[in-house]
């Protein structure tokens, strides 16, 4: 579908770029019936990530462009095959995103009428988003029902277009509940939105999150609600929607929202459950003993399984025997979790399941709890707990299925909240406590391990920076090792929580860890984990170590800066600098002083920039430092254009591409190669620009720098329209437009200026002020600085516009024949 509206809007190049307000007067009457179409109606069609459109309404554009019937119908029959290829890989794709289905699951037949019931015949049907809120003690089974019922939906067809689920954790005994904020994040990635767009405020990316939804077949599972507050943000608009939502808290705050109150098992669904573990003859043959164990475990689903799980994994037992070890355990009706079910609490359940395993699983399950993150791998584990990684997945193995531990996926595993909060209690009892000592050394473990398997996968996601990164004690538990990019990213995208939850804590050393994650948290747009990470890291450095405290100061001013936060970051990187000279680390000060020249040139002190750069230059010429001085030389030259200096910026570029090239730093010559392309278009020497930005453009091609591609797209553009040949020049940023919307604001507010001023050059009024006013909103929901280059171009293009409009621009289509899928 990415593909199709790509194509549709090259289609819209070709027909010469008719405003949505023209096409919108156009289409309405090409509907079958005829009707009024909305503006708003139009845009959404031209959308990347939709994953559904109206096929009528497609057809009536692609008329109203101007193709002929043979094309329409060619157009008609790509979007059919696109939504049959979709259908048939719908039900595919829901059991890769969805926690795996219970064999086991039982009962609850009642349940899951009233919530189909609830969402209606059909999606779309209701006029407001579907809302089931399962409400519970916890063990009750929220999340199995929650889980079969999305299974049960997606195997009828329904809601195949995306399917989401996150785990709250309302109610995990460590960590506080999940920050919207971040759900938002992981889930705005999920449906493909690149990191650098995704907004920083909780309202900004729930507009996008509910954008991003519109007119879509979505299930979401919003599972272990702390209440209301948590959820509002998560819950789109779209009444194609539904959104199922587990919590052990009352949700009838939620407006609309249909609460299923879900209660113990009945006695006949406690035993259907026990017989489907350990086997219809044993509860058959001791239907007394049966009966007995389902009532001790007070017909609480989780105690059932558990209970279940012992039986299955001894053959010898009796049902009468695990009847007397529960009867024995202990009748406090309510344990230090909280949590009684009539007589028999589920603290002294869990202690007579994890009494039954051998010590090296007993311990093992303490372990689990050390792991801040939602889930965790075998080799995590085998660090911990001082295993083989192979003994330590095989007793993970063992926990699961003693229903103790849940399976996660891709061999990750998660511990139930009540269960960690067990854990901890429960390491003071076995073998006479689990001592601080040998608390401490897991944790050691832990952390080195994750210090040594961030390391890694680093090495392998950024292997042009190994020569620059910093030494790793060697884990007693090796780290993976891994394969590729891909295999080091999605490690990374896995363990990032457990990584920043441990570094925090204090467990695994923030300052090494700050210094290694700092490329990976910075290009995947982690903002709000970089800034914890590097205050973590500032409070943990040692006061003499004065060079690592420098080095932080300087990543910590980057976060402020990332995150908008001015001030902060000024303030930062002037005691960076400050600290870098005391200690005459001429490098040190030269990092700096190019980190405050990007903040100067993005709050438009184009002055301060220069001449921190200049300083910057200076320092690294005198250490014969080609790598580095290659970026200063780079940022200067983009500095130079800026401040109207173009013959100047042409001189440091050659400099810049010369020394990039000998230093074999690529990444720095296509950006230097772009910047001087950049300043020939300054110079309006167009034909100078078109050379160099086409090889500027094959560049960032060839090492995949999507944002360089867009702003190189959008230099081609302007340098065709200033040469003469303004249809060619908006057809290419028109390029760059769609590929900037994928890399960042800056980005696309730049590329939307670029039309607006190349409408306005040719006489089209209307459609530049409509670009002008979609790059000033841009600009001011991301708050970019009044004095910054991007808002001078803007508000310097807005200020050329005429007091009253010409004639609009009748240019003649071009002579290439339209687009087609």
């Amino acid at each position: 579908m990415t593909e199709f509206i790509g194509l549709l809007g090259e289609l819209r190049v070709w027909a010469g770029m008719p405003s949505y307000r023209t096409l919108a007067k156009q289409v309405g009457p090409l509907m079958r019936p005829p009707k009024v179409v909305s503006v708003s109606t139009v845009v959404d069609v031209f959308k990347a990530g939709r994953r559904r459109l109206d096929l009528d309404l497609v057809v009536a554009i692609v008329r109203a462009l101007g193709l002929d019937e043979p094309t329409v119908e060619r157009w008609r029959q790509a979007y059919l095959r696109i939504q049959r290829d979709a259908r048939a890989g719908g039900p595919r794709e829901v059991f890769r995103q969805l926690p795996a289905d219970l064999p086991t699951f039982t009962g609850r037949g009642q349940e899951l009428r009233d919530l189909f019931a609830a969402i209606g015949e059909r999606p779309g049907s209701a006029q407001t988003v579907v809302v089931s809120a399962i409400e519970g003690m916890a063990g009750v089974g929220k999340t199995r029902l929650a889980v079969r019922a999305a299974h049960e939906l997606v195997r009828a067809g329904r809601f195949t277009d995306v399917q989401l689920f996150v785990n709250l954790r309302g109610f995990d005994p460590d960590h506080p509940p999940a920050d919207p904020a971040v759900v938002l994040d992981a889930f705005l990635r999920q449906l493909g939105v690149p990191a650098q767009t995704i907004p920083d405020s909780l309202d900004d990316r729930s507009a996008m999150f509910r954008n991003r939804l519109h007119g879509m077949n979505a299930l979401i599972v919003l599972d272990n609600a702390a209440g209301e507050d948590q959820v509002r943000d998560l819950i789109p608009a779209s009444p194609s929607c539904l959104v199922l939502i587990t919590s052990r808290r009352s949700l009838t705050g939620l407006a609309d929202a249909v609460v299923c109150q879900l209660g113990l098992f009945r006695e006949d669904e406690a035993l259907e459950l026990l017989a489907q573990i350990v086997g219809e003859a044993r509860v058959t043959a001791e239907p007394q003993a049966a009966a007995a164990v389902v009532r001790l475990c007070g017909y609480l689903p989780l105690a059932v399984a558990l209970a279940g799980g012992q039986l299955r994994r001894r053959s010898t037992w009796r049902l009468a025997d695990l009847v007397g070890r529960l009867e024995s355990a202990g009748l406090d009706a309510v344990g230090s979790t909280g949590v009684g079910v009539g007589r028999q609490s589920v603290r002294s359940l869990f202690g007579v399941s994890i009494r039954a395993l051998p010590k090296a699983a007993q311990r093992v399950f303490c372990w689990a709890a050390l792991f801040p993150g939602s889930s965790f791998t075998a080799a995590a584990m085998a660090a911990a707990a001082d295993l083989a990684p192979a003994e330590a997945e095989s007793i993970l193995e063992r926990l699961v299925d003693e229903y103790l531990l849940e399976h996660r996926g891709a061999g990750r595993y998660e511990l139930h909240d009540l269960l960690r909060l067990f854990a901890a209690e429960f390491a003071e009892t076995i073998d006479g406590g689990v001592s601080g000592g040998e608390r401490r050394a897991a944790e050691y473990r832990l952390g080195m391990y994750y210090l040594a398997a961030t390391a890694a996968a680093m090495d392998a996601l950024y292997p042009h920076e190994k020569h620059r990164r910093i030494e790793i004690p060697q884990s007693p538990t090796p780290p993976p090792a891994f394969i590729g990019t891909t295999d080091a990213q999605s490690w990374l995208d896995a363990e990032h929580r457990n990584i920043i939850g441990l570094a925090v804590a204090g467990v695994a050393d923030p300052v090494p860890m700050s210094i290694l994650l700092w490329e990976y948290l910075k290009n995947t747009s982690r903002l709000s984990d970089l800034l914890h990470l590097n205050t973590a890291a500032l409070a943990m450095v040692p006061a003499d170590d004065t060079q690592r405290r420098a080095r932080i100061l300087n990543q910590l001013g980057i976060s402020h800066h990332n995150l908008g936060h001015y001030t902060e970051a000024l303030d930062l990187l002037e005691r960076a600098a400050a600290i870098y000279s005391e200690i005459d680390d001429q490098q040190g000060v030269s990092v700096a002083l190019v980190n405050l020249a990007v903040l100067h040139y993005d709050q438009g002190d184009l002055s301060a920039a220069l001449t921190a750069s200049q300083q910057a230059l200076a320092i690294t010429r005198q250490r014969g430092d080609g790598w580095r001085e290659g970026v200063v030389l780079t940022n200067m030259g983009g500095i130079l254009v800026e401040l109207g200096r173009p013959a100047e910026a042409i001189d440091v570029l050659g400099e810049a591409i010369a020394i990039t090239q000998e230093n074999g730093h690529r990444s720095c010559h296509a950006t230097a190669v772009d910047h001087l392309g950049q300043a020939y278009v300054h110079l309006g020497d167009f034909a100078s620009a078109l050379t160099v930005l086409t090889e500027a453009l094959e560049l960032s091609r060839e090492l995949k720098k999507r944002n360089n591609e867009a702003e190189v797209l959008v230099l081609i553009g302007r340098a065709y329209a200033g040469s003469g040949n303004p249809e060619r020049g908006l057809a290419t940023i028109q390029q760059g437009l769609e590929i900037a919307k994928d890399n960042g604001p800056h980005y696309e507010a730049t590329a939307l200026t670029a039309l607006g001023d190349t409408y306005r050059q040719v006489g089209d009024i209307e459609r530049a002020r409509d670009h002008y006013r979609n790059a000033l909103a841009i600009a001011d929901k991301f708050r970019m600085h009044p004095d910054s280059p991007i808002r001078r171009d803007l508000e310097a293009g807005i200020a050329a516009m005429p007091t009253t409009s010409p004639d609009q621009l009748k240019g003649a289509r071009p002579s290439s024949n339209p687009p087609c899928p």
